[in-house]
């Protein structure tokens, strides 16, 4: 057979051509058509809560030092244990300090007694002057000798002051209430002051969660908080609660406590810090916990779904779908979220824009898709095709 001539053959491969033709083009027709479902922003009255990664850190962390060398004769706590003020901790041998304070009392006496002399032959000798009994010269020198014996008088007692203090500092006393931490040192060790920390002391209630803040939302805050006050309004005010790594929220609220008087250059943050009550003690320091700030004065703010948040390395941002199916990106900051909803700032996106909170992923800015409210279900027709579809994959 003449395939060159065959009319046959022809019409079957212009056909077949048409045919693949009308398939690209219905493939190219799907591909373009991702299906996503988007829901509506509104706007919500709500108390914003924010959640930030915070750190616990004691109110005061205290390093017990020896002020005077000698040799550890007793350590009387636990490690662990919750210590009280006044408390002993450390007791350095105080025999040689006591030695020292006792010839230092030894001077003291030697020291007045010579200040008693020189007084009275000071004395006796400004009245024999006026007989001319002594000479000038005599009289100076025994000025000279009393003002000797002050001074030495002055320096004995500076000495005993000094012997009294290093006795004192061989006992180590717990300077707060608060919880000990490991001994550094065991008994009949030689301490000093270049010993380092012979154990630490934290305070343990109230506790402080510091956590950071973008400087972009702070920003906000304090607009916010200047807006009201110009419309007549009280200030926003805030509570502080802590959540758990088991999940759980700890029982008691705290309250902000310090705002950085800077930014952080390298992250563009500010550090803050609130305080927790922590009577039972079951905060630690450096443990790591979500703090949560809560607003306490109910506002109208814009929000959508959590699940339309996205972040890249630009920020978070939402999709939305405009009238002609259209998807378009819109950076936002979050200013909070409550029952699975994010607020936004009010000028990035309004009420009534749809955002995509389902297929998210497959989308692009720019791109036409068709989009279905979450709330409406899939028409017979869509449902049907789907079926078909199915049923042909599994033939």
């Amino acid at each position: 057979m003449n395939l060159r001539t065959s009319p046959l053959l022809l019409s079957f491969i212009a056909a077949a051509g048409l045919t693949l033709s009308a398939c690209d083009k219905k493939t190219a027709v799907v591909e373009t058509q991702t299906e996503v479902v988007v829901a509506q922003v509104s706007e919500t009255e709500h108390t914003a809560t924010i959640e930030f990664v915070g750190r616990l850190q004691a109110k005061e962390d205290i390093k017990i030092q020896a002020k005077v060398s000698g040799y550890l004769l007793e350590h009387p706590f636990k490690e662990g244990d919750n210590i009280h003020k006044g408390d002993k901790l450390f007791i350095i041998d105080p025999a040689p300090f006591a030695a020292d304070l006792a010839g230092a009392q030894a001077k003291i006496s030697q020291a007045t007694a010579n200040v008693d002399i020189t007084t009275t032959n000071y004395k006796r000798a400004k009245r024999l002057i006026k007989t001319n009994a002594i000479s000038q010269l005599d009289l100076d020198n025994l000025r000279a000798d009393k003002l000797e014996a002050d001074a030495g008088l002055k320096s004995a007692e500076a000495s005993l002051k000094n012997a009294q203090l290093n006795l004192q500092y061989t006992t180590l006393v717990a300077p707060i209430d608060g919880r000990i931490g490991e001994k550094k040192y065991s008994l009949g060790d030689l301490v000093g002051p270049d010993a380092g920390a012979l154990t630490t002391l934290v305070s343990i209630d109230p506790i402080q969660a510091v956590f950071q803040v973008n400087e972009t939302l702070f920003y906000n805050v304090g607009q916010e908080q200047r807006q009201r006050v110009s419309e007549g309004k009280n200030k926003l005010e805030f509570t502080v609660k802590i959540r758990l790594s088991s999940g759980d929220i700890y029982p008691l609220e705290g309250k902000l406590d310090f705002v950085s008087n800077r930014v952080n250059t390298d992250t563009g943050t500010l550090t803050i810090r609130a305080e927790i009550p922590n009577p039972d003690g079951l905060l630690r320091p450096g443990q790591y916990v979500k703090v949560l700030v809560e607003s306490l004065t109910p506002e109208k703010s814009v929000s959508v779904p959590a699940a339309a948040i996205l972040s890249d390395q630009q920020g978070d941002f939402v999709f939305t779908v405009d009238e002609t199916n259209t998807v378009h990106k819109h950076k936002v900051d979050l200013t909070g979220d409550s029952k699975g909803l994010q607020f936004i700032r009010s000028d990035q996106v309004k009420p009534g824009d749809q955002v995509i909170i389902a297929g998210i992923k497959k989308v692009r800015d720019g791109q036409t898709v068709k989009a279905r409210s979450r709330d409406k279900p899939k028409s017979d027709t869509e449902t049907a095709a789907k079926a078909s579809t199915q049923a042909q994959a599994e033939k």
